[in-house]
C-alpha cells in the first residue's frame, strides 16, 4: 500500500500566500490613507496662495504698489 504524501507543506504555503496578500492589502491601504492626506494639505497649500495672488491688497501686486520705473 503507497503512503499519502502530506499536504502540510501546501497548505502552509498557501497560508503564507494568503497572510502576504492580506499584508500587501493592508500596506496599500495604509499608503493611500498617507497620500489622501498629503493631496489635502497641498490643495489646501494651493488654494490659500490662489487666494494670496487674488487678495486686492496683496503687497506683490503690480496695480498696488507704487512701483516707479528707473529714469533711462
Amino acid at each position: 500500500m503507497k503512503q499519502l504524501k502530506s499536504t502540510a507543506p501546501v497548505m502552509e504555503l498557501v497560508m503564507d500566500s494568503k497572510y502576504q496578500f492580506y499584508a500587501l492589502e493592508v500596506m496599500s491601504r495604509e499608503r493611500a490613507a498617507v497620500a489622501r492626506k498629503e493631496m489635502e494639505y497641498w490643495l489646501n497649500e494651493a488654494e490659500e496662495w490662489a487666494q494670496l495672488r487674488k487678495a486686492r491688497h496683496h503687497p506683490l501686486r503690480a496695480d498696488d504698489a507704487n512701483l516707479e520705473t528707473p529714469a533711462g
